[in-house]
């Protein structure tokens, strides 16, 4: 394993990469208010067969903290910058939540760079801006502790919560030390941006997942999936909006065969 600094324009972001050189690439992408470290299970199953690369999207875990707003084209642009410092001509794409956003924006606007793409537990435009609006004016009156525990209880399982696990605990963790000024930024990106129009025309092997108590999320990712030809939609049971961290076990086993199957 090998962690590093890399650079994109003034932003320092905290990297990973793991998995034999000339191995295909892996990309994950993490959600709001986490890091990389998220996707420790996905990568260790990964690692011995593929080369993964992991980052702490933009204000996240150790990545610099640029002045808010940001905007998902943003993201979607750090990712292309860090590609082509690190090498990556292209790659099989991962993300959750806020990196599934950032990868239908990377299949929109550089599908050229995708082998496939993997968007878990998120959807191809914003919605909800007025709860958001509730969200940030409490971050900024209270500190982002204040959005811990009603953030835990949306996004794990009842009984996730009530048993205490460790998912839950590296969760809560990860939210209590994120920077405000970072999430307040891609909060805002998460507020604005649309990437449904013309999904149908895209020609990439595409695999949705969503936990199967993430609210709607499956049935409007099922929807998802029918627009995009060849697409498929996979519900983890036993969990919450991340899934991969959830119920890791059968996260990585649908993940892991889907990406095997486009290096045939």
């Amino acid at each position: 394993m090998t962690a590093r600094v890399m650079k994109a324009g003034d932003i320092h972001f905290n990297v990973v990469v793991e998995g034999p050189p000339g191995a295909p690439w892996v990309v994950l992408s993490n959600s709001l208010a986490t890091n990389l470290s998220l996707w420790e299970s996905l990568a260790a199953a990964l690692r011995g067969r593929y080369r993964v690369f992991r980052y702490d999207q933009r204000g996240h875990g150790l990545s610099t903290a640029s002045p808010p707003p940001y905007s998902l084209p943003l993201l979607v642009e750090d990712v292309v910058h860090l590609m082509d410092q690190a090498g990556i001509e292209r790659a099989n794409f991962v993300g959750i939540s806020m990196g599934g956003a950032t990868g239908w924006g990377l299949a929109h606007h550089h599908h050229e760079r995708l082998i496939s793409l993997t968007v878990c537990d998120s959807a191809l435009a914003a919605s909800s801006a007025a709860e958001w609006e509730k969200r940030l004016a409490i971050v900024r009156s209270e500190g982002l502790g204040a959005l811990v525990e009603p953030t835990l209880a949306r996004w794990f399982t009842s009984q996730s919560i009530a048993q205490e696990t460790d998912a839950v605990r590296q969760v809560r963790k990860m939210i209590r030390t994120t920077s405000q000024e970072g999430f307040i930024g891609c909060v805002m990106a998460l507020q604005t941006y649309s990437y449904s129009e013309g999904v149908e025309a895209l020609r990439l092997p595409v695999l949705l997942v969503a936990g199967s108590q993430d609210g709607l999320r499956p049935k409007t990712m099922a929807e998802d999936a029918r627009r995009i030809i060849g697409a498929r939609l996979a519900v983890i049971p036993n969990a919450g909006h991340l899934s991969n961290i959830e119920n890791p076990a059968e996260f990585n086993r649908v993940v892991g065969s889907f990406l095997d199957a486009q290096q045939l």
